[in-house]
């Protein structure tokens, strides 16, 4: 108990700072936004290039990322986990009410999975590397806002890594 009550206190702490500090919540906001569109923005360029490439990984470069984000989203509502705003009776930095499904983020999960799909499909590898390091700034944001947990973004990445290495490199064409 005293192990949750120092966690609790953390958080407390954490959002009263971005309640003192308005620029510091903005800069979180204006960050979790950015990261989050660019990386949603890139998704649909390289589904478009693979189309008109002609290239046959088209289809897993749709299919990898839905149904690891269907199981995702089927775990999460099993698990419906608490969100630290909600555990730790705090107000988030990002303006977020959602209830419950915490574990495994989407956002990183999705972050994390089109990296993968980038990192299979892509010419150049950098595109990859760069939503990878995309989705670690995602994942820290997610977490320093207060709408997940460290476990719940490090999950989420872990499952999407795994759900790419599977569907890009194990299962054979």
């Amino acid at each position: 108990m005293k192990n949750r009550e120092l966690k609790k206190q953390r958080y407390q702490k954490r959002m009263a700072y971005f309640k003192e500090h308005p620029r510091a919540a903005q800069t979180i906001h204006i960050l979790n936004r950015l990261f989050t569109y660019l990386v949603f923005a890139a998704y649909p360029l390289l589904l478009i290039y693979l189309l008109y490439q002609h290239n046959p990984l088209l289809a897993r470069a749709i299919i990898v990322p839905m149904n690891g984000f269907v199981l995702l989203s089927v775990i999460r509502y099993f698990i419906n986990r608490k969100r630290p705003y909600e555990a730790y009776d705090t107000e988030p930095a990002i303006k977020k009410s959602t209830k419950g499904n915490s574990f495994p983020s989407r956002h990183v999960f999705s972050v994390f999975v089109i990296a993968m799909t980038f990192l299979a499909c892509a010419p150049d590898i950098w595109y990859g590397i760069a939503l990878l390091v995309l989705g670690i700034g995602i994942a820290a944001v997610r977490v320093i806002s207060g709408v997940h947990y460290i476990s719940d973004v490090l999950a989420a990445a872990g499952i999407a890594v795994l759900a790419g290495v599977i569907g890009f490199w194990v299962i054979p064409v």
